[in-house]
């Protein structure tokens, strides 16, 4: 399964958390769009989740989302979607009848936006351009392109992304800055370089104050 770093920055942000926990309480509706577009998604998705293949982005701000506009002609059937090995699929119906589908494997996913699904359910073959839905970036068709043929780009965490949600965590579970550093640079460098004006508690301060701001809504550039 992929790994959406956005949504590993977002499921820790405590206020996300504690208003999931009171929609849960409060049996309020989880799809509501509006209440959901202020975090960037298209509905509520469980923190607690242990992996992404629930989470729709809202299409403003996604960068890998399209939009498609099904006919009985194209370069590309409805159904070669899902004959791509290992490829799966979560759909929802948007307020404006619009469907968004998620497409996903274990490397990455785009969210394709259907103008029309009513011809989903028609005897006539499904079928679209993507010449013809060409996006603000031309990279993203040629990235959906290559999913769909079998070569998707990977989606994957760096030793940076994976240090910084360890900050994040530390930081929910209250550690001190020190305590920290101990967790990203090792016990014993903290020892050994711990003061008020040392380049090791320099850097704690930036990662921390990095961390911070991608649970605050920085995490949206990865989307």
């Amino acid at each position: 399964m992929y790994t959406d770093f956005a949504w590993e920055c977002l499921k820790r942000n405590r206020v996300y958390i504690n208003e999931w926990n009171l929609i849960q309480q409060r049996k309020h509706d989880v799809n509501s769009e509006a209440d959901a577009g202020k975090w960037g998604l298209l509905r509520y998705v469980d923190p607690g989740a242990v992996n992404a293949k629930d989470v729709f982005w809202h299409p403003e701000i996604s960068s890998r989302t399209i939009d498609i506009l099904l006919s009985q002609h194209g370069d590309h059937s409805w159904e070669s979607i899902t004959a791509v090995p290992g490829v799966m699929q979560r759909e929802i119906m948007l307020k404006d009848g619009t469907q968004c589908m998620k497409i996903y494997d274990k490397h990455s996913y785009f969210q394709l936006l259907v103008a029309n699904p009513e011809m989903l359910a028609d005897a006539v073959p499904a079928c679209f351009y993507l010449s013809l839905n060409l996006p603000t970036d031309v990279r993203q068709v040629v990235s959906l392109c290559d999913f769909l043929t079998g070569k998707p780009s990977t989606l994957r965490l760096c030793k940076k992304d994976i240090e910084l949600l360890k900050i994040i965590d530390g930081m929910n579970k209250g550690l001190s800055h020190r305590e920290i550093a101990e967790e990203i640079f090792g016990a014993v460098s903290v020892e050994r370089n711990w003061a008020s004006d040392s380049w090791l508690r320099a850097r704690t301060r930036y990662r921390i104050k990095k961390a911070e701001n991608l649970i605050n809504r920085g995490y949206l550039k990865y989307v």
